[in-house]
């Protein structure tokens, strides 16, 4: 099956980064990486490189400038990695038969899926067997590919009925109801600033016509990476809980700034897409957070980031991630 972009730009940056990987002859999968890292502005020293790596460097660097150029660079990252053959790593297991019930129940078979950011299709071909119609929406043409080999080894070719290689921008062109559900999942995290990964669901809302499954990272759950990717500070933790955006990381973590919710926010924002909030639903592994363990931090600093913590009690709050399970009025 081909792939259909939804601009040349995109199909472009693809195949840049595509041939730049190609073209990247014998190295390791770390030496790519280091190559990959210096690209994004990520600490590096560029000293004794060799000439493959020399060449990948600059063409990593040539498409980085053109996805700026075109106003791609929120996705580039995403498709360096799936160039570069990484498959993303994912905690979605534990949902995934929460959510192919719910599809289940409100959508049944064969109703029209589309899984949006879909990486290499993991939630939406656990609905294949089922006998729905999926059309999969990534920005990285490689986890398309992905998942269409993915969906050959199984048998289930025959349940993709699209490969879309298009951005969250590509949502509004869209019409309503064309799909009877969508999913976003491991995606809204990556959205800056918060209010775009707002409006994406907003999209979601509009063009699914019976439900809609969509995850984000909490706030709480953020503020568990505080002094491993982030500078530990009570000014940090007070930002997340109150704009819901994390402090640019460190530098070597690639400086990005995260979106996150409380479980009440993701109601709010689901129920002003025009959805009803079936369930809510915290998943991932909790981590206990023990202040000044990676970096150490005066006392005060530490009593005034518990005290900020007080206000996310919600045992649903306390999780990385939170599910929701929407649908439409009337379904």
């Amino acid at each position: 099956m081909d792939i259909c972009y939804h601009s040349q730009e995109l199909a472009e940056l693809n195949r840049r980064l595509r041939e730049a990987y190609t073209r990247a002859g014998e190295m390791s999968a770390q030496q790519a990486r280091a190559c990959r890292r210096m690209a994004a502005g990520m600490p590096g020293s560029r000293t004794g490189l060799s000439a493959a790596q020399a060449e990948l460097l600059a063409r990593l660097e040539a498409a980085i400038e053109f996805a700026r150029a075109e106003g791609l660079d929120s996705v580039v990252g995403w498709c360096m990695a799936a160039a570069q053959g990484e498959i993303p790593e994912g905690d979605l297991a534990p949902i995934i038969p929460i959510i192919a019930e719910f599809v289940r129940e409100c959508a049944p078979a064969p109703a029209r899926v589309l899984d949006v950011g879909a990486g290499t299709g993991s939630a939406s071909l656990a609905l294949a067997a089922d006998g729905y119609e999926l059309s999969l929406l990534d920005p990285a043409a490689v986890f398309l590919e992905t998942a269409q080999k993915m969906a050959e080894e199984e048998g289930e070719a025959g349940s993709i009925r699209a490969l879309i290689c298009a951005t969250f921008t590509d949502l509004e062109k869209l019409e309503p109801g064309s799909y009877d559900v969508c999913l976003c999942l491991r995606s809204l995290l990556y959205v800056h600033p918060r209010r775009e990964a707002e409006e994406i669901l907003l999209q979601l809302g509009r063009i699914a016509a019976k439900a809609v499954v969509v995850d984000v990272a909490s706030k709480y759950g953020l503020v568990l990476q505080l002094g491993k990717e982030f500078d530990m500070s009570a000014q940090a933790v007070e930002q997340i809980l109150t704009d819901g955006t994390t402090p640019a990381a460190r530098p070597e973590h690639g400086g990005v700034v995260y979106s996150c919710f409380s479980s009440d926010e993701l109601g709010e924002v689901a129920r002003h897409a025009g959805l009803t909030v079936r369930r809510l639903v915290g998943y991932g592994i909790t981590e206990t957070l023990e202040l000044g363990q990676a970096e150490p931090i005066p006392a005060d600093e530490a009593q005034r980031i518990e005290a900020l913590l007080q206000t996310e009690k919600r045992m649903l709050d306390t999780f990385p991630s939170i599910l929701a399970l929407c649908t439409r009025p009337g379904d």
